[in-house]
Parts: C-alpha cells; sequence; structure tokens
C-alpha cells in the first residue's frame, strides 16, 4: 500500500467562507515528495540497563509522535512495541516503546517505557498499548506525556497510565527520560469496563501563556534533582470505555492541571447506546476543543462521525451532534486481510476545525453511498460489508458546532481525491498550520491498478 498525500492551501481552507461568497473552490494540490524511509527503533544507549533493546526484531505499530517547541530536532514517539513478547522475565507480551531522534530523525534511539513487568516501577500489567504523545512547550527543561492503556488479554481489569519525560541536561544521547518513580495512573478498569483509543492535548493557560510553576525532577540515570518552571495548562485525556452493557461503549474524558501528576474524576461525554470509539481531540486557541469520534449503526442510528464540543477547557461538553453520516469501510483481520475501522481524525489550521474520514463512494459515480441511501449490508459477504470504495471525505466548521463541506453541497462532506473507483483509501492523518492543512492516508489504486488485467502494451495508470 502507498502513502497518499494532499495540501489543502488557503483557497480550500477558506471553503466555508467562499460558499457564503457563492465562488468556486479550488481542488487539493499534490504535496512535496517525501524523503527516503527512516527505522526509528534504532540502538539502545546503554542496553545492560532497563531500557531493553529489540535483540529480536519484533513489530512495533500505532505511533504517536511529537516534534520538540524549543527544539524542533528533537522527535519523540511512542509506539506499541513487541521487543519483549518472547522474553517473559522481562514482559512477556507487548509493551509501549519509545523511539527518539535529535538530529530532525535522521538517526533515532529506542528502549522500553517503564512500567513494564522487569521494571522497578512496574505497574503490573499483561500488556500495553494505544499510546499518545503530548508535549509540554514552553521553558527549558520541557516535559513530554505519554498516555497508554494496560491491560491483560484474558481480563479487562487495566489502566490508563501517564508517564512523564523530562529534556535531558546531557547534550548527546536520548533527549528526553523518563521521571524517575511510578507511572501516574488516572483511570483504573474492572471487569467488563475495557479502556481503548486514547486521545491526547496540552493546553497552555489562555489568559497568562507566560505563567508557570516551579517543580523539582528526579529523571532516570540522572544524579541529582533537575529543576524547571513548568508551564502552567491543562493536559486533557479522553479515552472510549467498554461498559460491559452488551456492545455498549463511552466516550469519558479526564484533566489535569499539574502537569500530569493528578487527574479529575471521570466525565462521561457520549450520550449514545451504542458502539462509539475512535476519539479525536482538536483545540483553537479562544475557541475551545472539538471532540470527534466515530458511532456505530444500531436499530435506531446511522454509522456517523459525531462530535462533542468544550469551551471551558474540558470542565464541561456539549450534547453529541452529528458531523456526517458515513457508511463505513472496517473489516477484521485474516490470512488475507489486515484490521480496520473507520475512524475519524481532526486538525485545525488556526481558523477552523476540520474532520475527515473514510467512508464509502459509488465507483462510478464518485457519490457518497450514504447520501444515496445504499449503506445496506452486501448479501453473503462477511458483517459490516457494504457496497462501493472507500475515500477520504471532510468538513470544517469555524466555531466547533456549525459544519460545511464543499461550495456545492454545503451540507455535505466533500470527497478528497475521488480519481475513479479503483483501489481503496483508508486511515486518514492531517495535521494543520495557519492556512494550510496536509493530510495523508494510505492507498491501494496504485497496487489494484498494477493487478488489474489490461492489453498487452497498456501501462498501469499512476495516481498522483
Amino acid at each position: 500500500m502507498n502513502m497518499k498525500s494532499a495540501t489543502l492551501t488557503t483557497i480550500v481552507v477558506m471553503v466555508g467562507l467562499v460558499f457564503v461568497s457563492n465562488q468556486a473552490a479550488a481542488g487539493p494540490q499534490a504535496f512535496v515528495t517525501p524523503g527516503p524511509n527512516k527505522n526509528i527503533i534504532g540502538f539502545t544507549p546503554d542496553p545492560n540497563t532497563l531500557r531493553i533493546p529489540d535483540l529480536f526484531r519484533k513489530q512495533q505499530n500505532e505511533p504517536s509522535c511529537v516534534q520538540a517547541t524549543d527544539n524542533p530536532g528533537d522527535i519523540f514517539c511512542a509506539v506499541n512495541d513487541c521487543r519483549a513478547s518472547d522474553w517473559p522475565e522481562v514482559q512477556g507480551d507487548c509493551w509501549i516503546g519509545v523511539a527518539q531522534s535529535r538530529d530532525f530523525g535522521e538517526t533515532w534511539t529506542s528502549r522500553l517505557a517503564p512500567g513494564y513487568r522487569l521494571h522497578p516501577h512496574s505497574i503490573g500489567m499483561g500488556f500495553a498499548a494505544d499510546p499518545a504523545v503530548t508535549e509540554i512547550p514552553g521553558n527549558s527543561p520541557g516535559l513530554m506525556l505519554l498516555t497508554y492503556i494496560a491491560s491483560f488479554r484474558d481480563s479487562d481489569e487495566g489502566v490508563i497510565a501517564v508517564q512523564r519525560f523530562i529534556q535531558s541536561p546531557r547534550e548527546d544521547g536520548e533527549p528526553y527520560l523518563p521521571v524517575d518513580g511510578p507511572p501516574t495512573i488516572m483511570s483504573t478498569g474492572s471487569e467488563g469496563r475495557f479502556h481503548d483509543k486514547v486521545a491526547s492535548i496540552f493546553i497552555v493557560n489562555e489568559v497568562d501563556p507566560q505563567s508557570s510553576t516551579p517543580e523539582t525532577i528526579v529523571a532516570e540515570g540522572i544524579a541529582g534533582p533537575i529543576f524547571l518552571d513548568r508551564v502552567d495548562g491543562v493536559h486533557v485525556v479522553a479515552y472510549s470505555v467498554f461498559t460491559g452493557n452488551g456492545t455498549a461503549v463511552k466516550i469519558l474524558t479526564q484533566r489535569s492541571i499539574d502537569g500530569g501528576q493528578t487527574y479529575t474524576k471521570a466525565k462521561k461525554v457520549s450520550n449514545e447506546l451504542n458502539t462509539v470509539t475512535g476519539v479525536h481531540l482538536t483545540y483553537i486557541p479562544g475557541k475551545g476543543i472539538s471532540l470527534t469520534y466515530r458511532r456505530s449503526r444500531d436499530s435506531n442510528e446511522p454509522d456517523a462521525i459525531v462530535q462533542v464540543f468544550s469551551s471551558n477547557l474540558a470542565r464541561t461538553w456539549s450534547k453529541t451532534e452529528t458531523v456526517f453520516e458515513v457508511c463505513p469501510h472496517d473489516q477484521q483481520a485474516s490470512g488475507s486481510t489486515a484490521r480496520m475501522f473507520t475512524f475519524p481524525w481532526g486538525a485545525d489550521d488556526g481558523e477552523r476545525f476540520w474532520v475527515f474520514s473514510a467512508d464509502k463512494v459509488d465507483p462510478v459515480s464518485g457519490e457518497r453511498i450514504a447520501t444515496l441511501g445504499q449503506c445496506t449490508q452486501v448479501p453473503g459477504a462477511p458483517p459490516g460489508t457494504y457496497p462501493g470504495v472507500p475515500r477520504i471525505v471532510g468538513m470544517s466548521s469555524l466555531d466547533g458546532k456549525n459544519w460545511v463541506g464543499s461550495v456545492g453541497t454545503p451540507d455535505e462532506p466533500f470527497t478528497l481525491d475521488f480519481n475513479g473507483g479503483v483501489g481503496y483509501q483508508f486511515f486518514p492523518f492531517a495535521q494543520g498550520v495557519k492556512n494550510r492543512i496536509d493530510i495523508a492516508w494510505w492507498d491501494t489504486r496504485e497496487e489494484d491498478e498494477a493487478l488489474r488485467p489490461r492489453p498487452a502494451g497498456e501501462l498501469p495508470l499512476i495516481y498522483d
């Protein structure tokens, strides 16, 4: 599969305003060609310590990465990491791996995050997954907050943990080191209440962005304390919880105002009675936090990308609103298929909130199956199989409450890149800067086109 990308420039970013003035909007522009791949699972400094090297070349996936604000050459990533899955004295299952670079991603180091079975500050769980990394920016030394779930394969008992990493005072080696001591346990599950899909953001104090709180920290492998003025703000964490009531899942949020050391009680923000998951958080200063997630269909409601909004830093949330209905592309793993589900991805350009998702469209016309009213189970196919091909669609909002699509159909999501009915598009990822949104997604069109029977001498199409 190829990773495709596009850029929504200022013209497209203004699509909602253009609709008001009845002008035409330009389509997505091609993004620059990416550089060569780099393996972020690099060497492990001091492999005889409890950092744990990747001796068996095991699987890693689902990365979450942050580029440091004060030193953009420093990159901090966390991944699902199975390096200790065949190493029972260390963990015997997958844990969270940490990969870091000091040179803009040219070279990397990697290790296991603290908390695994062998670690002196073990949290006693069978496995860990779903990492989400966010930065407390500003004053040096800075902090990275790594949030993840941990549980057991044969039990729903588990936790959501937060491991703090502080910027290293050394000029070489890993740019961030774990704060010594056990991870913060912000939520504890029980039988029938399994945690899943963590999302995390840090919001600097809106009233006084320069305000800070002194803190003394002891870091792993550093003799003596490290003194910092921690930038004030709120760490907001959202996650799914399987409630044990059939397939019902709820979205909960918690917040910390002391840099990830303590958290408020969980607040339920979803009102559905069916499965909801795939949570994503987006924030614009002066406007608020948009929390989007996927609602799965039941006898009363269709599949949809839905949202709640907070204008007071996650103290309270609005009622659930539907952003747009989707005909999902969901499939389980098998000998010939990868496990994938339709989840939203949010981003902002400083002015507008954006939400993107995979959605089934008609392979000939490009119209969304949800709009055509044809999102019904394909006879004889595996459960949850619906007609059409998945394409990336999206909508945007100036206030996080009222959403618009394209100029011609403001109440409908726009399709980013239809380009015929060949192949699949799924798993969107978006990142915003001022007046610009960059979107990437998995794309199988070139592979599917290459496999299509064709007359002798006809070359396969290349999709840009």
